[in-house]
Formats: C-alpha cells, structure tokens, sequence
C-alpha cells in the first residue's frame, strides 16, 4: 500500500488566517483516497476506521498497521544549553540521550503532578524534538520557555511542520526496514 500512498502537498494543511492549529492531519487525501470513515479526535478531522475495528485489530496484530498520529504536537529545543534546559523542566535525563533516541518523559508542575508527558527524541547535540498532546502544545511551550529563561536555547511550536504516523504490530520492523537503511534490530 505504501507504494500506492500519493504525497500530500505542504499546502494541503497550513492552517486558514486566524486559526493557529489545524483542523484537518494533513494525510487527509491520502485516508479518503483509502476509504476512509472520518470522525472528530483531538479537534481534529482524522480517520477512524476503514474495513471495521474487528478487521483491522486482526490485521495490526497479525501483520501491521500503519497509524496516523498527526492529532500529535512537536516543539522544538535548539541551542547549546537545550539538555540542560530540558533535564531541568522534564523527568529525566535528556542530555543524556543518544543521537537519533528517544524517550517517554513528563512535565511536572510545581506541586510534582504530571502536566504533560512527552517523547522526547534527540536530533543533534544542541536539538531536541519533544512530541505531545497537541491540546496541551500551548502549555508545554509556556512551561518550558518560563523554566528556560536563563538556558541559552529556543522554545519553538514545529506542529505544522511534522506529520506523524505508527507502524505496529509483529511485521512493523520488516516492513519499516525496507524503507530506511537504519538498522532497526539494533534498536529497542
């Protein structure tokens, strides 16, 4: 199917004048394309099933399925100091996280409640891309630029500029590894 997946144009999902998310995962054409049923997720206009849930549960769980996550928010954490920023404003160590890893962590807020959890994946030395709840992308970059004022870093909303999506299921890795030259058994 992946051969068959027509590109979307950029185009297709800046946001209208005035409207500061979009509405619409920019993948939109691509699930019509497919026949999909739409429905509304996150205040998001998203596929919610194609075949049918009891087909498709069957299909991700004996081969793959391929997920669109693009209801998703992404900032961006560049500059020299942006580990120390984020080992300071997350649960855990981001600094020392490898080139090209990622890891679940959360925001917490003064009184040591979660606010948020996060996957932070590390970039480059001095980037970082943090991936959350797109309702709560407003938060998080009012949280992690007010902990940030004295880190040499910039707090960045990169939500319109990422599509994200999930393979899963037992042949995810197979299917996943025709399509990049990383070696996907090496990760966990």
């Amino acid at each position: 199917m992946i051969q068959d997946a027509m590109p979307v144009a950029r185009s297709a999902w800046i946001p209208p004048a005035g409207q500061s998310r979009r509405t619409v995962t920019p993948l939109y054409a691509v699930h019509r394309n497919f026949g999909a049923h739409f429905g509304s997720y996150a205040g998001m206009t998203m596929p919610i099933r194609y075949a049918g849930e009891l087909a498709e549960a069957k299909a991700v769980r004996r081969g793959a399925g391929l997920f669109d996550l693009c209801y998703s928010g992404e900032i961006s954490v560049i500059g020299p100091d942006a580990g120390a920023l984020l080992d300071y404003a997350l649960t855990g160590w981001a600094s020392r996280l490898p080139i090209g890893r990622a890891r679940y962590m959360t925001l917490c807020g003064e009184d040591g409640r979660i606010v948020e959890d996060v996957v932070v994946c590390r970039l480059d030395a001095s980037e970082f891309l943090l991936v959350c709840n797109t309702a709560n992308v407003d938060r998080m970059l009012d949280e992690i630029a007010t902990r940030g004022r004295r880190f040499a870093a910039r707090v960045d909303d990169r939500t319109e500029d990422y599509a994200v999506v999930a393979v899963e299921g037992p042949r995810a890795r197979d299917i996943v590894g025709r399509l990049t030259p990383v070696d996907l058994a090496a990760l966990r």
